[in-house]
């Protein structure tokens, strides 16, 4: 009997945190306006929430009051400032692809070049829903990377599918959410052997031989079942937008005398906290007290894992946003010349976060800084050895190739080999012409012969 009681209540805890860490993860992902929506969506679903007036200047509350209240935002005090005055205009985002949010995530991650190769294959054959329909072996016996072992290739599909979006490169619907599961980074054991046993009894509601397997009760069955009910089954989904998107920056980034200050754009967001009333209101609706009971803790339940999910994405996308200040201050200072390499695990240590967090946190977010409103990516860039070892970002080196062909000559525009010969010298480093050549074509630069025609 003692020890039932301990089982289930540590079951409940883990429980209760996994569900909680998949909405942290599905909040963490929106932009500014799609977390409004979903905001107002919660109000109107619990009424247990309730939006809190707040005064001008509303203050960031301890931690142990997340229960009663949201993280109200420091970007209020940021425009009380007169001298940082921030235009009410919107901002045309350029649309997100699924295979560049992955090719950009291999580039910022650090891989070696024949798992960036291998990677780039896999990703290129994924198809609209994010899932590999095709079989490891076959696409490497009909690639020319078939030197490669099937061990690599089984290895950079495990490094795929630690990419975010959790799911993708899935080669069918188990596999899509086994990964969406070890995403949630907890001990989800009871949730995996359901997702790798039984998903033929999930689908004909057979939660008696779930619960006898997996020695559990049905209750528990059910909460397991209502998580992966929130899954996504097209991990893609979410990366195919209209051509044209409005959007506002999602934090700030401004100076404060010698230093740079971050706030995140929370303006317009409602302050929740839980309703005193609610619980009144619901005794004197027609329901049984047991049911009242009922109904009251878990709308409580679910407006304080809200709410706590919204504190938590404020303060990791301020703790990443900072960090991104720390590591790229020539960069905000200089613009793009002062770019230093960086990639997604130097962020990841910085914050002592998982690096697929730090992914999501800068995906299709966008910060107004005094460079411009640029997309939270810009702050990264990959970056190529020179000969005393320094190491250039890529993005210098376009600049580089740009800056030579503004001013090369109309009658004899530069090769990619001259190119190459021209940013030896200026850069002091070795590259080799077909890296040259493919930066020039992500640039959209047509190649020397093409150029000069157009003359």
């Amino acid at each position: 009997m003692s020890f039932q009681l301990k089982h289930q209540m540590k079951f409940s805890q883990r429980l209760a945190m996994t569900a909680q860490l998949q909405q942290s993860i599905k909040l963490l992902t929106l932009p500014c306006q799609e977390l409004k929506e979903t905001i107002q969506k919660e109000l109107m679903e619990n009424p247990l929430l309730e939006e809190k007036e707040s005064d001008n200047t509303p203050e960031m509350p301890e931690r142990d009051e997340w229960k009663n209240q949201m993280v109200s935002s420091s970007f209020h005090s940021f425009r009380q400032k007169k001298e940082l005055s921030v235009p009410f205009e919107t901002y045309t985002a350029e649309p997100i692809h699924l295979k560049d949010h992955l090719l950009w995530q291999a580039q910022m991650d650090s891989f070696s070049e024949k798992e960036k190769n291998i990677l780039s294959l896999l990703i290129s054959h994924l198809n609209d829903d994010g899932y590999l329909p095709v079989s490891l072996e076959e696409l490497r016996e009909s690639s020319v990377l078939k030197m490669h072992s099937p061990e690599d290739f089984q290895q950079a599909l495990r490094r795929l599918q630690d990419m975010d979006p959790p799911g993708v490169g899935a080669r069918n619907l188990k596999e899509c959410l086994l990964a969406q599961a070890r995403f949630m980074e907890e001990d989800t054991r009871d949730m995996e052997l359901l997702i790798q046993n039984h998903l033929p009894h999930l689908e004909k509601r057979n939660y008696q031989m779930i619960a006898s397997d997996l020695k559990i009760s049905i209750e528990e069955v059910k909460e397991l079942v209502g998580i992966i009910s929130s899954m996504d089954p097209a991990p893609a989904r979410g990366f195919y937008q209209p051509p044209s998107i409005y959007i506002t920056p999602d934090v700030y980034i401004y100076r404060d005398g010698a230093d740079y200050k971050v706030a995140v754009n929370n303006e317009g967001m409602p302050t929740l906290h839980l309703s005193s009333q609610a619980t009144g209101w619901l005794k004197k609706s027609g329901r049984k007290t047991e049911d009242v009971k009922k109904y009251v803790k878990e709308r409580t339940q679910a407006g304080q894992w809200f709410i706590r999910s919204l504190m938590q994405r404020h303060e990791t996308i301020l703790k990443v946003t900072e960090s991104l200040v720390r590591h790229q201050r020539d960069f905000l200072d200089q613009g793009l010349s002062a770019l230093k390499p960086l990639i997604l695990q130097d962020v990841a240590d910085d914050v002592s976060m998982h690096i697929s967090t730090v992914s999501r946190v800068t995906s299709n977010k966008y910060a107004h800084t005094p460079r411009g409103v640029i997309p939270l990516k810009r702050f990264f860039s990959a970056g190529i050895r020179d000969k005393q070892g320094r190491s250039i970002p890529v993005e210098l080196i376009k600049i580089q190739i740009k800056k030579l062909i503004s001013e090369e000559s109309s009658r004899n525009p530069l090769s990619d080999s001259r190119l190459t010969a021209c940013l030896q010298d200026t850069l002091g480093m070795t590259l080799n012409r077909r890296t040259v050549a493919q930066y020039r074509d992500s640039m959209e630069i047509l190649p020397a012969s093409r150029r000069k025609q157009a003359v």
